[in-house]
Order: structure tokens, then sequence, then C-alpha cells
């Protein structure tokens, strides 16, 4: 699972891409890290929830 931890650990200024499973990424966590600009962009065309609603990830969904 990709959490706040297994950021920590990546190069600042990664680009995630996840198309698996939506299940992979904690979106709460994800967002935090594009707001401090740890993760650079990141792409997904999966989500924990399917349809996208209620997701962390939709107000960071045009600036990501």
């Amino acid at each position: 699972m990709i959490n706040a931890a297994a950021i920590g650990k990546m190069k600042k200024g990664v680009r995630l891409v996840n198309c698996a499973r939506g299940e992979l990424v904690n979106e709460a966590d994800l967002v935090e890290a594009l707001k401090q600009r740890h993760v650079a962009q990141r792409r997904s065309i999966v989500f924990n929830q399917e349809p996208l609603k209620n997701s962390p990830l939709q107000t960071m969904e045009k600036s990501s």
C-alpha cells in the first residue's frame, strides 16, 4: 500500500501512477504529499471508491 511512510521514502518530485487497484493508495496521504509538493504529479484511473465521490482527491483533481 502506498501511504505516508512509503511516500516519505520516495524522491521529492516523484510522479505517481496508479492503474492497478484503487485500494493500493491511501488517498488522504497522497493529497497531503501533493500539498507539500513531495509528489509532483499523480494520475489514477482507479480510486478507492468508484465512481469517484467523497474522496479527498476530488479537491486535487484539476490541480494535480
